[in-house]
């Protein structure tokens, strides 16, 4: 009975063990991924503010973000999910960026790589926090809530932007004649969620040859979500293709 018994015991934690190294292993890619992910973001973090309380040292900024974008690229091999992916490719894309930046002279090459690794590498943190779990450390809150603020600037603008050029790419102008001239008009409706200050788009008309004859804009103003609004232009040329293309936007705040 005994032996039965301590061969029961044995078998049991057997078993126990063999359930305890499925269930550590049982940890997907994807999970994988942003535990490491989330080590690599608050070491760089860290780093960052440890650095900016005594000043940086020649190279150091770069040899941090070097080692933030070493620990994403090791660890993306284990992604299985394609959005996640996504993410982490813009995630360090916009870093790489934003070391180009640091070693431009030109100020305006130096704030465009700038513009661009916020554009790629803020929107991406905050969906992988809001929605793959990468943790934030408590040291580290302050420094995401102001990132996630600016990240919420960003993709507002990225959404205005999408929507400002879908609006007119399938646009249909009706046309009416008046002596030489011809004029083009339409209705625009803003079905999106964003408030516009304004929209101006140009216009080129092109002849056959694919010359452009003349030049126009159409814009528009307190365009808010819901409105509808009326734009025209007119032209004394005549036309084999008409080309719209946004020129700027303003977003009300």
């Amino acid at each position: 009975m005994k032996k039965i018994l301590k061969g029961l015991i044995i078998a049991s934690c057997a078993l126990m063990l063999v359930g305890c190294g499925a269930e550590n292993k049982g940890a997907s890619g994807d999970e994988t991924f942003i535990n490491e992910a989330s080590k690599a973001v608050n070491k760089r973090w860290s780093s960052q503010n440890s650095a900016e309380k005594r000043g940086y040292t020649e190279g150091e900024l770069e040899k941090i973000l070097n080692t933030e974008i070493s620990s994403f690229e090791k660890a993306k091999e284990k992604i299985e999910e394609k959005e996640l992916k996504n993410l982490a490719d813009d995630y360090v894309e916009g870093v790489k960026k934003q070391i180009e930046a640091g070693k431009s002279n030109d100020y305006e090459v130096a704030n465009k790589y700038i513009k661009e690794s916020e554009a790629l590498r803020k929107p991406a943190l905050v969906n992988m926090v809001d929605n793959y779990g990468l943790v934030i450390d408590k040291e580290n809150e302050q420094t995401y809530k102001d990132f996630k603020a600016q990240a919420s600037v960003i993709l507002e603008d990225t959404d205005a932007k999408k929507f400002a050029e879908e609006l007119i790419s399938k646009i249909e102008f009706k046309k009416s004649k008046e002596y030489s001239w011809t004029k083009y008009e339409t209705i625009l409706e803003n079905t999106s969620d964003i408030n516009f200050e304004n929209i101006s788009y140009n216009v080129q008309v092109k002849d056959k040859e694919g010359i452009v004859v003349d030049n126009g804009y159409l814009y528009l103003t307190n365009f808010n979500k819901g409105n509808k609004q009326k734009v025209d232009f007119s032209t004394d040329k005549e036309d084999h293709e008409i080309l719209v293309t946004l020129d700027y936007y303003n977003i009300k705040k």
